[in-house]
C-alpha cells in the first residue's frame, strides 16, 4: 500500500504513519490476521528511521489494532470470536501497492444492504428510508411501462434531456435559477462528490470539511491525496469563525458542506451563515460543494434556501439526490454547476461511465413530471417525524442519564454523545453480538476523531422493531458505562 508522508506537515511522521494504518484497519482494507510490513521494509519504503516505524507500531499495538507475534512479526489484530480464513497463498498480493487510504463506507454500510446474508436485525447504521415509506411498487410499474428501446440505448453523457428538464422545474420551485445545460445527471450523490473531486482535487490541494461529516466524502477526498482540514460543527452547522481564521493560513481549493440537516448531526445552517460562507468562497476564489441530500425531509418548517440560490459568480456546485426519497436503487442524483465547471464535470462523467443508465432515469421521470413526488414527500415527512419522535421518546425513557442526543428538525439521523472515555468502536462490537448496528462517530472524522459519539438512523428499520432496538441499545450502553465506573 502507498503511504504519502508530508514532511512539512504539523503532524509528526509517526502520527502520519499511525493514521494511515489506522484508517486502513478500521475501514477493513487491512483484514484481521494480515501481516504488517516488517520494520526494516517499512523504514526503507517510507524513507524514515527504524525508530519512527517502531514508535508507530507500538502506538498501533496500544490502540489494539495490531499484535506482535514473537519471531513472526506484526499482524492486524484478530478478534477472538472471529474465524479467520487462511489466505496464505494470496499473501503475494500485499506486495502490490494500492492507493486506497480508507473505505469506511464499505465496512460500515454493506451489511445493512445485504440483509439476506447479514445477521444484523436492527440496522440503525444505514442512513436510508424503509421500503414501506417509498413508492417502490409504482416505480417498478413505471419501469415495466418504459419504452423497451431504453434498454437498447445509451443515455446521453449529461443525462436524459426530459429528466434534466424536470430537474430544472424542481430547482426553480426551490428558488434556484438553473438552465438545463447546467444540470448533470449522476449515479447517486456519491458519484457526484467523486466527480467533483477527480475533476478539481489533486495531491496536496486543501479541502475543508465539517467535523463530523459524511464518511463517504472523506473517503473520496483522501483517495485524491487532498490535505483535509476539519472545522467543527455546532447547532448552526460549520463554524465560520474558525473557518475564516484557517483560510488565512491555508487557502482552500474546495469547501465541502452539508448545510441542511447535516450528516451526521442534523444541524441546519442559517441563511446569514450561508451568505457568509459564500462571501468566504468569493474572497478566496474557491469552490463550495453543497451536498443536499435531506432538505426535502423537514418535519415542520421548510429550511433556508440553498447556497447555490445565492450564488451569481459560479462558486457553488450543488449536489441533489432524488432517488433516496423515491427508489434508492435507481441511483439518480443531479449536479448543478455554471460556466466551465459543468464542461469539466461532464468530461469527468464521460470518462467514468459514459453516462448513467437510461432505464432508471426514465423510470423516475413520470414521478417528477406529475405532482406524485410532492405528495410522496408530504407523507414521508409525517412518517419521518413520527419515527424521530418515537426514538426520542424511547431514549428519554431508557437511556442512562449521562448521555445526550440531538433533536433534529428534519433528515434521517440522531447524533448521540456519550461520556468522553467511551469508545463507540468497542461498543459497536458488543452491539453486533446483539444483532444491532449503529454508525460509530469516529468514521465521520477526517482527523482527530471523537470516539464517544454515534449516529442512529430512525428511517430504515421496520416500525415494529424500532422500540425493541432502542431498548437493546440503551441497555447495552448502560452495561458498558457500568462496566467502567469512574
Amino acid at each position: 500500500m502507498h503511504i504519502h508522508l508530508k514532511r512539512t506537515s504539523q503532524s509528526t511522521l509517526t502520527d502520519q504513519i499511525v493514521q494511515a494504518f489506522e484508517d486502513r484497519i478500521r475501514s477493513g482494507l487491512l483484514k484481521p490476521h494480515t501481516k504488517m510490513p516488517s520494520l526494516r521494509n517499512l523504514s526503507k519504503q517510507l524513507g524514515v528511521s527504524l525508530v519512527t516505524c517502531s514508535k508507530a507500531y507500538e502506538r498501533l499495538e496500544r490502540k489494539r489494532l495490531i499484535t506482535r507475534i514473537h519471531g513472526k512479526g506484526c499482524y492486524v489484530l484478530v478478534e477472538s470470536t472471529k474465524k479467520i480464513e487462511d489466505n496464505s497463498d494470496l499473501n503475494w498480493q500485499l506486495t502490490i501497492v494500492d492507493y486506497l487510504p480508507r473505505a469506511q463506507m464499505l465496512k460500515n454500510f454493506q451489511a445493512g444492504f445485504q440483509e439476506a446474508d447479514s445477521s444484523i436485525r436492527f440496522p440503525f447504521h444505514v442512513s436510508a428510508i424503509n421500503e414501506k415509506l417509498l413508492p417502490t411498487y409504482e416505480i417498478v410499474r413505471e419501469i415495466k411501462k418504459t419504452d423497451q428501446t431504453a434498454l437498447s440505448k445509451y443515455s446521453p453523457f449529461q443525462g436524459d434531456l426530459d429528466l434534466r428538464s424536470e430537474f430544472v422545474n424542481y430547482f426553480k420551485r426551490e428558488g434556484m435559477n438553473v438552465a438545463v445545460d447546467q444540470v448533470l445527471t449522476v449515479s447517486g450523490s456519491q458519484q457526484g462528490i467523486d466527480l467533483v473531486a477527480r475533476t478539481f482535487i489533486g495531491a496536496g490541494d486543501v479541502v475543508y470539511v465539517e467535523a463530523p461529516t459524511y464518511a463517504g466524502a472523506i473517503d473520496i477526498f483522501l483517495s485524491r491525496g487532498a490535505k483535509i482540514i476539519t472545522v467543527p460543527v455546532n447547532e448552526e452547522g460549520l463554524r465560520l469563525d474558525l473557518l475564516t481564521k484557517l483560510c488565512d493560513q491555508h487557502p482552500p481549493k474546495l469547501i465541502y458542506t452539508v448545510p441542511t440537516f447535516q450528516n451526521p448531526t442534523g444541524a441546519v445552517m442559517s441563511m446569514p451563515k450561508r451568505k457568509q460562507l459564500l462571501e468566504i468562497a468569493e474572497a478566496y476564489h474557491t469552490i463550495i460543494l453543497e451536498d443536499d441530500t435531506f432538505s426535502d425531509m423537514y418535519f415542520t418548517e421548510k429550511p433556508p434556501k440553498s447556497i447555490y440560490s445565492l450564488d451569481t459568480a459560479g462558486h457553488v456546485i450543488h449536489s441533489k439526490t432524488f432517488s433516496k426519497v423515491l427508489a434508492p436503487s435507481c441511483r439518480i442524483s443531479a449536479l448543478i454547476a455554471k460556466g466551465s465547471f459543468m464542461n469539466r464535470l461532464l468530461a469527468a462523467k464521460s470518462i467514468t461511465d459514459l453516462g448513467s443508465p437510461l432505464l432508471t432515469q426514465r423510470a423516475v421521470l413520470p414521478y417528477l413530471k406529475s405532482n406524485r413526488m410532492e405528495k410522496q414527500l408530504e407523507e414521508l415527512r409525517l412518517n419521518l417525524k413520527k419515527r424521530c419522535e418515537l426514538v426520542q421518546t424511547m431514549l428519554e425513557k431508557y437511556a442512562p442519564p449521562n448521555i445526550s442526543w440531538t433533536h433534529p428538525s428534519g433528515g434521517l439521523n440522531i447524533w448521540v454523545t456519550l461520556p468522553k472515555w467511551v469508545d463507540t468502536d468497542e461498543l459497536l462490537k458488543l452491539a453486533v453480538r446483539k444483532k444491532l448496528a449503529f454508525l460509530p462517530g469516529s468514521v465521520s472524522y477526517a482527523a482527530e476523531a471523537n470516539y464517544n459519539e454515534l449516529r442512529i438512523c430512525f428511517a430504515f428499520l421496520h416500525d415494529s422493531l424500532i422500540e425493541e432496538g432502542i431498548m437493546i441499545l440503551c441497555e447495552l450502553i448502560s452495561q458498558y458505562l457500568e462496566s467502567r465506573p469512574f
